[in-house]
């Protein structure tokens, strides 16, 4: 079952509309059923609080082999995880990811500013050259 399949089979399940949880959201009805879908990409910015307001884990979400049971909170050894913890490490992994990209922008802008300013000072050379050779036939 794929996430987008898990994701509608556990809002089926609490019995609310996608306009229920559009609005649990904050969000557009239409935005929220592409999710349902599979329209949007799989690390969805929303993905965490949805997955926070459906009660399920992460883990199971993601593995594609198996359905899903909601459920709030999971045990391993003495810790406890939650998905309020997995909510926030997924929502700084992703901040890091937008960081990340957002470098990767900065980055090519400037190495095209670099080569843009690379080719100006190149014609303002030539530029120049031409200048002083119509200077020298003036002098002449």
């Amino acid at each position: 079952m794929e996430i987008h399949e898990k994701l509608r089979s556990a809002r089926k399940s609490k019995h609310w509309s996608q306009e229920e949880m559009a609005e649990k959201m904050g969000m557009s009805v239409n935005g929220y059923a592409k999710i349902e879908r599979g329209e949007t990409k799989t690390y969805n910015p929303k993905l965490p609080q949805i997955v926070d307001f459906l009660g399920l884990s992460l883990t199971d979400l993601f593995n594609t082999n198996e359905s899903i049971t909601p459920t709030k909170s999971y045990s391993f050894a003495n810790y406890s995880v939650n998905n309020h913890h997995i909510s926030s490490i997924m929502t700084a992994s992703e901040h890091i990811a937008l960081e990340f990209h957002n470098l990767q922008l900065t980055n090519v802008h400037l190495q095209e500013t670099v080569t843009n300013l690379q080719e100006k000072l190149i014609h303002k050379e030539t530029e120049i050259s031409y200048l002083k050779e119509m200077l020298n036939l003036v002098k002449r």
